[in-house]
């Protein structure tokens, strides 16, 4: 209610609960939230980092007002963003490193890390489409700490290439094959039913994510 008294201020106010996955929060949101708050000055944006589970369990539970994720069966709407392609990591020492792509059928001979295990995760996703048999040897709850370990020699794991946009390391990040995307997009409960601020967030999320990937 304060919102919607905010608005016909002609003011939108308020705060806005979002979940989000990591490589979108770290790479994507921090200049298109600047822009939001230098029109919206008194939404107070709250970002939490998480996995599929938790967004979806979170907008369930109302504690999410929307979440920038991969689809899942849910009772709301559903905004696709764009694609992603997903990716394998390999120590840079690994036999394959410098091949084309990476047979997803190697998987069986080597050592996996899990990033995020039990949390319903695009990488066990695709595995199990492919019928994949592997041995998850590690597991780890932070992706860059996953990235390390590859890097470590530990054993080679899976993630969308826009995870590693920004790091530097002594890792290999091949194409898969076969080829795998996923649609990042916009998760809530009701697009209609939303209030004023987070309609206005999504419609800079979207503008935002054209202009970042458009080409230049």
């Amino acid at each position: 209610m304060l919102q919607y008294s905010a608005q016909i201020r002609g003011l939108t106010a308020g705060d806005i609960y979002i979940g989000s996955y990591f490589s979108v929060a770290a790479n994507w949101l921090p200049q298109i939230i600047q822009a939001f708050q230098q029109a919206y000055p008194a939404v107070h944006v709250h970002i939490e980092e998480c996995a599929n589970k938790v967004m979806y369990d979170g907008l369930e539970e109302g504690r999410f007002d929307c979440c920038i994720t991969t689809w899942r069966p849910f009772s709301g709407d559903w905004i696709p963003l764009c694609e992603d392609e997903m990716v394998m990591w390999l120590p840079e020492n690994h036999p394959l490193a410098r091949a084309e792509v990476y047979p997803l059928k190697q998987l069986c001979h080597e050592s996996f890390i899990e990033p995020l295990p039990q949390q319903d995760t695009d990488v066990v996703r695709i595995l199990k489409e492919e019928h994949i048999s592997y041995e998850t040897r590690y597991t780890a709850i932070d992706n860059y700490t996953t990235y390390r370990m590859v890097e470590a020699g530990l054993g080679v794991s899976m993630n969308n290439r826009l995870m590693t946009a920004q790091w530097q390391g002594r890792v290999a990040i091949l194409p898969m094959d076969p080829p795998h995307t996923i649609t990042i997009g916009i998760a809530i409960p009701s697009r209609d039913g939303a209030s004023p601020a987070v309609k206005k967030f999504i419609h800079y999320v979207q503008q935002g994510i054209s202009q970042i990937l458009a080409p230049r």
